[in-house]
């Protein structure tokens, strides 16, 4: 606990420097999906102190997060039962739960090594599920800082350490988001093709994020409320229909279901702030999908508590929010600087305005 405690303080500290380096050297412009940070400095800007010093902060960060990730052991739920998995692919048994590109990836490694090294099939995960958070991070957030602040503090990094190839699988999900928004469809979908090689899962994205991308008419709004509505009555249909696409959670503790009051309130935080930070006010577009996101995200949670691990569906919506409440905090930060700016014109027209009219009644 004494380490993961020091690293998220650590983190922060870089977080924060890395706040003060944008703010120093940042183009403050508004950017689109597709964009990278960008450095200003006298002549070019990718060779500036402040850039060698963010990329520096970024590098030692993944480092950091990499080191601990990699080196654990005995650490996560499925920390042994992925042991086990990985064991039973090596030794070429026909029928194991996990997909494909799981086994193939495990019996791999271990057949490279000569020996059931674990720890670098948990070290390769590790890797690149970071990378394809830090590259989703460098594509996608208005500031990678505070998407990164976020990724601790939500939880997301402690818990790659214990469902490994859904998060490795979340994290290709949320990079493949880079190409969706762009409108390069290919590139998404053999993306998370690959995912679903290892956590099939990930194909429920393609229902999800076309959705939250299409303008909701009046025609889909009731379609989805006597769908959503339909999901209190119908629960067994609806659960006997999801156990014959994915069996694996069929006569498991994991029928149960169950809903998340945490996630629940947070999500409802979230549009508020939204609402509050943006109001009426035309939103770019990745703020719209990343809305929608949300609130479909709201939806199963308070509607789909029936569904095993609902929580593994719905934070591939979820997740978003490492793009969203970096782009509403600044919306925030905006706000009130306006609003202060407004304050501070008010004052200064107040005063003249009373001098004249105490000149007018002498006069009078």
């Amino acid at each position: 606990m004494i380490v993961y405690l020091g690293l998220t303080v650590l983190i922060l500290f870089l977080a924060a420097l890395m706040q003060e380096l944008q703010r120093a050297g940042a183009d403050e412009k508004k950017r689109t999906p597709g964009e990278e940070i960008r450095l200003r400095t006298s002549d070019a800007e990718t060779h500036s102190r402040a850039a060698y010093l963010y990329r520096g902060c970024i590098s030692l960060s993944f480092l950091l997060l990499f080191a601990l990730s990699s080196l654990r052991r005995n650490v996560g739920n499925d920390y042994e039962s992925y042991r086990e998995f990985m064991h039973l692919a090596y030794s070429r048994v026909p029928h194991i739960a996990t997909e494909v590109g799981f086994n193939l990836l495990a019996r791999g490694v271990y057949t490279f090594f000569g020996f059931e090294n674990d720890l670098a099939v948990f070290a390769i995960y590790a890797f690149l599920t970071l990378l394809f958070f830090f590259l989703a991070f460098r594509k996608l957030s208005v500031s990678l800082p505070e998407s990164l602040v976020l990724f601790l503090l939500l939880g997301f990094y402690f818990q790659t350490m214990g469902t490994v190839r859904y998060y490795f699988v979340l994290s290709i999900a949320l990079y493949s988001l880079s190409y969706f928004l762009e409108g390069d469809y290919p590139r998404f979908v053999l993306l998370v093709l690959l995912g679903a090689l290892f956590h099939k899962s990930v194909l429920v994205v393609f229902v999800f994020y076309p959705l939250a991308k299409i303008r909701w008419k009046k025609s889909l709004l009731l379609a989805g409320s006597v769908f959503f509505l339909s999901c209190l009555f119908l629960q067994k249909p609806y659960l006997a229909l999801l156990l014959r696409l994915y069996p694996t959670y069929e006569n498991t503790e994991y029928l149960s279901g169950g809903t998340s009051l945490p996630n629940v309130a947070r999500l409802v935080f979230l549009l508020l702030l939204y609402f509050y930070v943006r109001g009426k006010k035309n939103d770019s577009e990745e703020e719209v999908f990343y809305l929608k996101c949300n609130v479909l995200a709201l939806l199963l949670y308070l509607f789909c508590s029936f569904v095993p691990i609902l929580s593994r569906i719905a934070y591939y919506l979820v997740v978003t929010q490492l793009l969203l409440l970096p782009s509403l905090l600044k919306g925030l930060r905006e706000k009130q600087a306006a609003g202060a700016e407004e304050r501070e014109v008010c004052k200064k027209g107040r005063f003249p305005q009373r001098k004249g009219r105490r000149i007018q009644a002498f006069v009078w």
